[in-house]
C-alpha cells in the first residue's frame, strides 16, 4: 500500500488515512481504545451509523475526484487499536472493504 494522505477533508468529512492499493483507492477510520482487548467495549463501538454513512460518501467522494483506478469504487477499511495499561502492547484489527460497521468479532 502507498500512502496518499492522512486526514483528507472532503464535503462529505475526513478520511484517517488514503492509501492505493494495486490502483485500489483505500480509505481508512483508525479508531482507538484505551481498554484492554476483549472487554465489553472495543473501539469500533464509537462509530455510530450515521459517521460511517459519512465516511462510505467521503469514500465515494474521493473516487468520483480522480484518487484511484479510474472507475473503481474506494473500499473503507476499519483499524481498531487496542493500547494496553501504561501504553504497553498495543493490538491491532484490520477490517477490510466494509459495507457496514463491522459485528464483534475481529
Amino acid at each position: 500500500m502507498r500512502l496518499l494522505g492522512r486526514r483528507v477533508a472532503t464535503r462529505c468529512g475526513e478520511i484517517d488515512l488514503v492509501f492505493l492499493e494495486r490502483e485500489q483507492l483505500v480509505c481508512v477510520e483508525v479508531k482507538t481504545a484505551l481498554r484492554a482487548r476483549g472487554g465489553a467495549w472495543r473501539p469500533a463501538d464509537s462509530w455510530r451509523p450515521a459517521a460511517f454513512a459519512r465516511q462510505r460518501a467521503a469514500a465515494r467522494e474521493l473516487s468520483v475526484r480522480g484518487w484511484g483506478a479510474r472507475g473503481r469504487l474506494a473500499r473503507l477499511d476499519l483499524i481498531e487499536i487496542w493500547i494496553g495499561p501504561g501504553g504497553t502492547r498495543p493490538e491491532l484489527c484490520h477490517h477490510r472493504d466494509l459495507t457496514r460497521i463491522p459485528p464483534r468479532a475481529c
